[in-house]
């Protein structure tokens, strides 16, 4: 075991731990509350702008109104998800939900790790000896690959990376002034 193997550890039970301390339907349910903010504040922050003329620039008005409806969306959501879980667990539905839970923060820890693992891909962290000798990357490195090989050719993400690893153009460098 070396530390990337450790660190992989922890993910998995961290979030495991989390999954079944929160449960199985307030994961799926906060992680829909959030995608459901996001994208509130995106479709209605311009329109939540135009009421707010009492903040004079324009860059802070908008970054008011959108984060004004995410943090309300976060808020109105989240005292749903706590409604909801207090009645699944009412209804005796605690233990279940919570294995359930531990299996959601599993899944949740294998995308976080192939995320990084994902990331590190694009650094020369994949070639030093730490990486070649870890005994559970291999398990996220194939997905890897084959998400890299299939990620949208004109994703903003690829350029940011691949200009990264662009090599500074040869010849002379420009004269100063």
């Amino acid at each position: 075991m070396n530390p990337i193997d450790l660190a992989i550890l922890l993910v998995l039970g961290l979030s495991a731990l989390l999954g079944i301390v929160r449960g199985m339907l307030t994961e799926v349910l906060s992680l829909l509350v959030w995608i459901a903010a996001v994208g509130f504040a995106i479709v209605l922050g311009d329109e939540v702008a135009l009421h707010l003329a009492v903040i004079e620039v324009p860059l802070l008005r908008s970054l008011a109104a959108h984060l004004g409806v995410f943090v309300l969306v976060l808020l109105l959501g989240n005292l749903l998800v706590w409604l909801l879980r207090t009645l699944a667990h009412g209804l005796g539905l605690s233990v279940p939900d919570r294995l359930l839970g531990a299996a959601f923060g599993a899944v949740r820890a294998y995308a976080i790790v192939l995320i990084g693992v994902l990331a590190a891909g694009f650094t020369p962290w994949v070639e030093g000896p730490v990486w070649r000798e870890s005994r559970l990357l291999p398990l996220w490195e194939e997905p890897s690959l084959w998400l890299r090989a299939h990620w949208p050719e004109r994703s903003s993400l690829l350029a940011f990376f691949d200009a990264l690893d662009a090599e500074p153009a040869s010849g002379p460098a420009p004269e100063s002034p």
